[in-house]
C-alpha cells in the first residue's frame, strides 16, 4: 500500500515538473517577435495575428517600438486581427507611428473593429442636388448604439491636423464611429484643404451638429463652390436658422446660377418662409433640380395655403423626379393619396423614394400601412427596411402585422426592423432618463 502511494505521488510531482516545464518553454513566435531578424519578426506579428489570442497583445504593443517600420506595420496588422480592448488600445497607440502609411493602417483597423467591411466615402462628391440630399453615409456608420472606446477619440482627434491623408481618414473614422465628442475638434479643423473640409461638413451635417453654424456661414463666401455646396448643405441638415439670411443673401448677389442652386438646397432643408417667393418662383423654373428644391420646401413648411398652388404644378409636371418632389409635397399638405405615387417609384428613384418615407414620419408609415398588404413582396420588403432604417420608433407598430407572414423574407424584414428600431426606442428612454 505504501509502495502504491509513493508511487502516486512521485508520478504526480512528475507530471507537476513536465507541466511547469512546459509552461516556461518560450513561445518561438513571441521569441523571434522580440529578436529575430527583420523577416523573423514579421512572420511572427502574422502568424500571432493568425492565432487571435488576446494574451499576444502586450508582446505586440511592446513591438509597436521596433525600430523597423515594416515589423511595425506586420504589428497593427496583427492587432487588428485580434479581437478585445487591449487590441484597441494598442491600435490607438500605433495611430502615432511615424510613418504615415502606418498611422493610417492603424486607423482603419480601429475603424474595422467595428465595421468590418466599411465602405470609403472620400471620393463620394454629388453631381446633382439630388445626390447630395441622398448621400447615404448612415450605411459606413456604427449603430447609434454602440459605445466606442473612449480612447478611441482621444487617438483619431490628435490625428486631424495630420498630413492630409492620414487626416482624412481620422475625419472619415469620426464620421463612421459616429464620435460627436469631436465636433469641436472638427469645427476647429474647418480650413485650408477643400477635400478635409468637405468631409467635416458631411460629419457635421451627419451629426446634427448645430453648434458648428456660426463657423460654417463664413464659407458660404468661398470661392470654391463644392465648399459653398456642402456649407450650404450642412447648414440645412443641422437646422441652423441664423443661416436663413445668409442664404438668401448668397441666392439674391449670385450670378451664377449653381451658387443660387446651393442656397435654395440649405433654404429647402430650413424650410425657410423667408424664402417662399424663391420657392414660388422656381417651382416654375426651366431647370429640374430648381423646381425639386422647391417642391421638397414647401412640402417642409407643410402650410396648406399653397395646396392649389402646388397641385397645378404637380399636373404641368412632365419630368418623373419633378413629379415625385411634388407628390412628396401634396402628401406633406395632407393630400394622402400621393403616398402611392412615392411608393409605386421605389424600383427606379430607391434613395430619393427612402428620404422622402423617411422624412414624412408617422403620417406617412401610417398611409403606408394601408398599402402594404396590396403590394408585391420585394416591394414589402424594400418598404419593411426603409421603416426599419428611419430610426423612428412610431414605425414599429405597423411592422408588428408582418411577423407572422406566410412569407418568411418579410418576417425575417420585419423582426429584424424591429429589433432595430426597439434599440432606438431604448436608446431615447435612456436620453430622456424615463
Amino acid at each position: 500500500m505504501k509502495g502504491k502511494i509513493c508511487f502516486i505521488l512521485i508520478f504526480s510531482l512528475l507530471m507537476a515538473f513536465s507541466l511547469f516545464a512546459q509552461q516556461k518553454e518560450p513561445d518561438p513566435l513571441i521569441t523571434n517577435l522580440k529578436n529575430g531578424n527583420e523577416k523573423q519578426k514579421q512572420i511572427a506579428a502574422k502568424e500571432l495575428g493568425k492565432r487571435q489570442d488576446e494574451s499576444a497583445v502586450p508582446v505586440l504593443r511592446e513591438a509597436l517600438g521596433d525600430e523597423n517600420h515594416k515589423v511595425r506595420k506586420a504589428v497593427i496588422e496583427a492587432l487588428m486581427q485580434i479581437p478585445g480592448k487591449e487590441s484597441i488600445r494598442a491600435l490607438c497607440l500605433a495611430t502615432e507611428d511615424e510613418v504615415p502609411g502606418n498611422r493610417e493602417l492603424a486607423i482603419e483597423g480601429l475603424v474595422k473593429k467595428y465595421l468590418p467591411e466599411p465602405t470609403s466615402r472620400l471620393k463620394k462628391i454629388f453631381g446633382t442636388i439630388q445626390d447630395l440630399f441622398s448621400l447615404k453615409e448612415e450605411e459606413n456608420m456604427v449603430e447609434p448604439w454602440v459605445k466606442v472606446e473612449p480612447e478611441i477619440e482621444k487617438a483619431l482627434i490628435k490625428r486631424l491636423n495630420d498630413q492630409k491623408s492620414v487626416s482624412l481618414l481620422a475625419i472619415s473614422a469620426i464620421h463612421s464611429l459616429r464620435i460627436k465628442g469631436a465636433i469641436p475638434d472638427l469645427i476647429k479643423s474647418l480650413k485650408g484643404d477643400e477635400e478635409r473640409i468637405i468631409e467635416i461638413l458631411k460629419t457635421l451635417a451627419d451629426f446634427k451638429a448645430h453648434s458648428a453654424g456660426e463657423n460654417i456661414i463664413p464659407l458660404l463666401l468661398s470661392k470654391r463652390d463644392k465648399i459653398v455646396a456642402y456649407a450650404s448643405y450642412c447648414l440645412g441638415k443641422i437646422k441652423y436658422e441664423p443661416a436663413i439670411q445668409s442664404l438668401i443673401q448668397l441666392y439674391n448677389y449670385s450670378a451664377d446660377t449653381k451658387y443660387q442652386k446651393y442656397a435654395l438646397a440649405g433654404l429647402s432643408l430650413l424650410a425657410a418662409t423667408d424664402a417662399v417667393k424663391f420657392f414660388q418662383k422656381n417651382l416654375r423654373s426651366d431647370d429640374s433640380e430648381f423646381r425639386i428644391l422647391s417642391a421638397e420646401a414647401f412640402a417642409r413648411i407643410a402650410d396648406t395655403k399653397y395646396t392649389e398652388e402646388i397641385a397645378r404644378a404637380f399636373l404641368n409636371e412632365k419630368d418623373e423626379k419633378v413629379k415625385l418632389a411634388i407628390d412628396f409635397a401634396l402628401f406633406k399638405l395632407k393630400r394622402k393619396e400621393h403616398m402611392m405615387n412615392i411608393i409605386k417609384a421605389i424600383n427606379v428613384q430607391y434613395d430619393i423614394v427612402e428620404s422622402y418615407i423617411i422624412e414624412s414620419g408617422e403620417d406617412g408609415f401610417m398611409e403606408i400601412a394601408r398599402y402594404i398588404p396590396n403590394l408585391e413582396d420585394r416591394v414589402k420588403i424594400k418598404i419593411i427596411k426603409i421603416m426599419g432604417h428611419s430610426y423612428n420608433p412610431a414605425a414599429i407598430k405597423y411592422l408588428e402585422p408582418y411577423l407572422n407572414d406566410a412569407d418568411i423574407n418579410i418576417a425575417t424584414a420585419s423582426f429584424e426592423a424591429i429589433k432595430r428600431l426597439k434599440k432606438i426606442e431604448e436608446m431615447n428612454l435612456m436620453k430622456s432618463g424615463k
